[in-house]
């Protein structure tokens, strides 16, 4: 199956966050194929810097943690100096305990 090109998305900057691994990774790949230029943070450094490795054209990683505000300015500014205007924002970074504990999650006793 050949996935779908959207012109309208080539040059465009793109600043994902939560970008290194899982949906996020996907979200960073498909805007790589449409011609942009992609620009994402994780805290995952290891995964986002063997993501930039892998992707072709204008890609630019940060590691971030997002809940430090200066931080992501920074790293924000970064990617914009890097890549130029950005003009598209995908707010990917989520937290989600059921994934960092071992054991299952707790059923309601209704």
């Amino acid at each position: 199956m050949t996935a779908a090109i959207y012109p309208s998305l080539e040059d465009k900057t793109v600043f994902i966050s939560g970008g290194a691994m899982g949906i996020g990774e996907a979200i960073v790949e498909e805007f790589s194929k449409q011609g942009s230029k992609v620009a994402f943070v994780d805290i995952a450094k290891d995964a986002g810097e063997k993501l930039t490795a892998r992707l072709k054209g204008d890609v630019w990683f940060g590691e971030c943690d997002i809940t430090d505000i200066k931080a992501l300015q920074d790293a924000i500014a970064a990617a914009a100096k890097a890549l130029g205007p950005i003009t598209i924002l995908v707010n990917n970074a989520a937290h989600d305990e059921r994934r960092i504990s071992s054991s299952p999650p707790r059923r309601s006793s209704r």
